[in-house]
């Protein structure tokens, strides 16, 4: 049953390795549109971004309040943390999507997303094979990336294409990790 209230971690680069948040939102009848809290000025960006995305692809997204959270880390906050803020590009419209709708996912609890989205419909993913998961065990990403055996893949071309949208590019990102 859809609850309108989801949550996913998301991973980013931190201490020589990838560290994971946890991104959570809901959805309620309100005054219509999309905020991203914790992020400051960056979350205008990515919001926009999300926005820009979801009409360039025909999504339709019922008229809601839809708010999107995360609780940044100190390591992000810093200035040279806003890159790094924007691997979290793929699991806030993951998350987006899956509030509006559009993504018909039951639950985001144990799922694990990082990926950066450009304008152009590209999906930037570095390979997420070395990473340490606790309690996670679901990870959304392209079906090329390597995950550890361990871990269950979610296709993120074919849950997109389940939305409609066949146009995304899924590439390889080389990932610095701070």
């Amino acid at each position: 049953m859809y609850s309108g209230v989801f949550r996913l971690t998301a991973l980013y680069p931190a201490n020589q390795k990838l560290e994971g948040l946890e991104v959570y939102g809901y959805c309620s009848k309100g005054l219509p549109g999309l905020e991203i809290v914790g992020l400051g000025t960056l979350g205008r960006s990515i919001k926009e971004k999300l926005i820009f995305l979801s009409r360039q692809f025909g999504i339709k997204i019922p008229l809601k309040r839809y708010v999107l959270c995360i609780d940044l880390p100190p390591i992000l906050k810093k200035e040279k943390g806003a890159d790094d803020c924007r691997w979290l590009e793929l699991p806030l419209l993951i998350l987006f999507w899956t509030l509006s709708g559009v993504l018909e996912l039951e639950s985001l609890e144990d799922c694990v997303a990082m990926g950066k989205v450009q304008v152009n419909g590209t999906v930037l993913c570095p390979e997420l094979e070395n990473i340490n998961l606790v309690g996670e065990n679901k990870i959304i990403a392209p079906s090329f990336v390597s995950i550890p055996v361990e871990s269950y893949l979610i296709p993120l071309e074919e849950l997109f294409k389940s939305a409609g949208v066949n146009s995304l590019d899924y590439k390889m990102s080389k990932l610095k990790v701070s």
